[in-house]
């Protein structure tokens, strides 16, 4: 009954009018297809528990009701094949991947598989190429009766020595072994130096009508790479690199497609984009942004699509917590494009060859030779012989800084004799010669076109970074007509929040939208009564206007207070005087002022009078009110001698008691006293000092005046 009730299902699958027997064009099939997702770090691993992400027949169900279309497949045949001929593979495995395969097919899924990581062929080719066409004789006769719903894509990413050259004629001999079997069945063909788009430029296409051509797309690979492990030591240097959806990136993603686009057009070929995606090592926002962008870009473009991956270090789906990664399945199935983001351009290099080569060298090495001319403006690379590399043939400028976290985009143009496949990028002066910008591959027509990519500037600040386009490979010849570097600030609009009670904040210029990286201007109005005192939250200190430069939303508060009333201070003081700080003529509420007493010579401070009062000296008086203060002072009474000179005052021991009355002058004086009806009661003539016995005075008030050449000064003694 178990066989039976399989064999019927069998049946209704292979019968369902979607997964027909009959292929219909390409074109159908690659819109059939439309969007889908690779079942990654599973079958190609050494084996499928290898790297901790084994395949469990549920995802199909998962696959099919988020929307998508179609999974892809990679399989490792290596490991499980024999070395020796008849490269037998093995038959367990076979039954394992029809499982996978009939689940998929059950949930109205499409399939592809593949052959991937098969790193003997990529290190000997010519030693495994037997094992290889064997390999995908047994595939093919294995899966001859599924329905085209299955579709077969031969090799995944030639590199190493399975060289364009190499591909070129592996290719049509290991499909012609599969037409033996499967007359009409979809296959995929890919691109020589890592399935990408720099590699169109080698291809040759076999005369086949059922043939999908397919690239990968990982670009800016320092993005979309960043903190991967197995890409080696840069990849952590590259963390913190994000996609910020600028129209310069979005441009990038548009040149590098324009050779897919022209070679679908030429060959009459759909596209698949059968890996695409950007490590779990970026941040989520710029993730969703690439995603989306990609996603939507290729559906315009006509193409079908696969992302990398379902639930491994790309994935959309945590198999560990059995959740999806919604902000990823949205970006891919859900989101639209919106406005690229705002971007300055500053132009750091831009070419002039209408007189020279502008410090551009042509560069050999490895047995190469090539010249280059400028005759019309323009620099004309011609190559007889290619090196056995293509950076034996660079095209180089020296000298151009870089700076360490900058945004920079190159665009340049440039044409060639035929296709020609090319490598560029900007990178390093000196060993290791390393990239700053990554690797670009461009495919250059006869057709004059611009190219462009853009990239983060990881590495530390370098002003001798070198522009390069490695040339070799071929003989074709190569022109370019310009080439421009810009550097790239990422214009960002934030929120500004601005409270100001009881008065205004002007913002020049005047705005709705602050944009990251511009500089706007606040100035602070009162209201009538008011007056400004500062700015608080994200700003600080009292300067107005305030200049503030956007690099995050802010929240920003003009602090205003009521101006409070003035009030005015009167002194009066005889026989001395009193110093106000600080002296001004009208202070607010709430000022504090100093007050000092300075008496004359001969008095003393007494004490305060009026508004204040005490004898604290000096006195500390709060504003609130007119105040009105006086400044009182007496006869000194504490003095024990009296002095005169010329110029200095007389002191009296006041009142006199006991002892004498001590009388000094540093000039030759004379000295009289009189009593308080002005009879003279003793006279000393030309003295410089003298004492005088109590006894010789009487109780009473007296007169002593003390009489030199320079002055005269005159004072009253009491005699108790």
């Amino acid at each position: 009954m178990r066989n039976f009730l399989f064999a019927l299902l069998l049946f209704i699958i292979l019968t369902l009018p979607a997964f027909s027997g009959g292929s219909g064009t390409a074109f159908e099939m690659n819109e059939r297809l439309g969007r889908g997702i690779n079942i990654g770090n599973t079958f190609e691993a050494p084996s499928e528990t290898a790297w901790s992400n084994p395949w469990n027949h549920d995802y199909a169900r998962i696959i099919s009701e988020l929307g998508f279309s179609h999974i892809r497949v990679p399989v490792r045949w290596e490991p499980r094949s024999m070395e020796e001929t008849p490269y037998t593979i093995d038959h367990e495995f076979f039954e394992r991947l029809k499982s996978v395969i009939d689940t998929a097919l059950h949930h109205n899924l499409h399939v592809i598989i593949n052959m991937h990581h098969h790193e003997a062929l990529l290190n000997d080719p010519d030693g495994q190429k037997e094992r290889f066409l064997s390999q995908w004789e047994q595939i093919a006769e294995y899966f001859k009766d599924y329905p085209d719903s299955l579709l077969f894509e031969i090799f995944n990413e030639p590199h190493g020595d399975f060289t364009p050259e190499k591909w070129n004629e592996f290719f049509p001999e290991a499909l012609s072994r599969i037409r033996l079997t499967n007359p009409d069945r979809m296959v995929l063909i890919g691109t020589a130096e890592w399935g990408g788009l720099g590699g169109l430029g080698h291809l040759v296409m076999p005369d086949d009508p059922n043939l999908i051509l397919t690239v990968h797309y990982y670009s800016p690979f320092q993005f979309t790479h960043q903190g991967a492990s197995w890409v080696g030591g840069d990849a952590d240097a590259w963390l913190g690199t994000r996609w910020n959806d600028t129209e310069a990136e979005r441009e990038a993603i548009e040149s590098d497609f324009r050779a897919a686009v022209q070679f679908s057009e030429e060959h009459n070929i759909p596209v698949h984009v059968g890996e695409f995606g950007a490590y779990s090592r970026a941040d989520m926002e710029s993730r969703v942004r690439w995603t989306t962008f990609n996603a939507r870009y290729f559906e315009q473009l006509g193409f079908s699509w696969a992302y990398w991956e379902f639930s491994a270090g790309f994935g959309i789906y945590d198999r560990n917590s059995g959740e999806l990664r919604q902000g990823l399945v949205d970006a891919l199935l859900h989101n639209s494009i919106g406005e690229p983001t705002a971007t300055l351009r500053d132009t750091i290099y831009a070419s002039d060859f209408t007189t020279n080569n502008d410090g551009w060298s042509l560069n050999t090495s490895g047995g190469a030779s090539a010249t280059m001319v400028n005759e019309t403006g323009e620099l004309d690379i011609s190559i007889s012989n290619t090196g056995s590399d293509a950076w034996n043939v660079q095209l180089v400028k020296s000298i151009i800084l870089l700076e360490k976290g900058r945004n920079y985009r190159v665009a340049f143009k440039a044409s060639a004799e035929e296709n020609k496949s090319i490598s560029t990028y900007a990178g390093r002066a000196s060993s290791p010669w390393d990239a700053y910008s990554g690797y670009h591959g461009k495919t250059v027509g006869p057709d004059i076109q611009e190219h462009s990519y853009t990239f983060q500037m990881s590495n530390n600040t370098d002003p001798n970074t070198r522009l390069v386009f490695d040339l070799g490979g071929n003989t074709t010849g190569f022109t370019l007509y310009d080439y421009v570097l810009e550097r790239l600030t990422i214009v960002i609009p934030y929120d500004v929040t601005i409270t100001a009670d009881n008065g205004s904040v002007v913002i020049d210029p005047e705005t709705d939208v602050f944009m990251g990286g511009e500089t706007y201007t606040l100035t602070a109005v009162p209201d009538e009564g008011y007056l400004f005192t500062g700015w608080s939250g994200d700003a600080d200190g009292d300067d107005n206007p305030l200049v503030i430069t956007m690099d995050s939303n802010k929240d920003i508060i003009a602090v205003f207070s009521e101006i409070p009333e003035t009030f005015s201070l009167t002194l009066t003081a005889e026989n001395g005087t009193v110093t106000i700080e600080p002296e001004q003529e009208e202070y607010h509420e709430g000022d504090t002022v100093m007050l000092t007493a300075v008496p004359d010579d001969g008095f003393i401070f007494a004490g305060w009078g009026g508004d204040a009062g005490g004898d604290e000296n000096p006195l500390e008086v709060v504003m609130d009110g007119d105040k009105n203060i006086t400044a009182s002072f007496d006869v000194d009474t504490r003095a024990d001698e009296v002095t005169a000179t010329g110029s200095e005052s007389l002191f009296f021991p006041n009142p006199l008691t006991d002892g004498s009355l001590l009388i000094r002058t540093t000039e030759v004086s004379d000295v009289a006293i009189y009593n308080v009806t002005g009879s003279l009661q003793m006279r000393y003539n030309r003295v410089t000092d003298m004492e005088i016995d109590r006894s010789e005075f009487g109780s009473g008030i007296y007169i002593i005046r003390i009489s030199n050449d320079s002055k005269t000064t005159s004072g009253i003694l009491i005699v108790r």
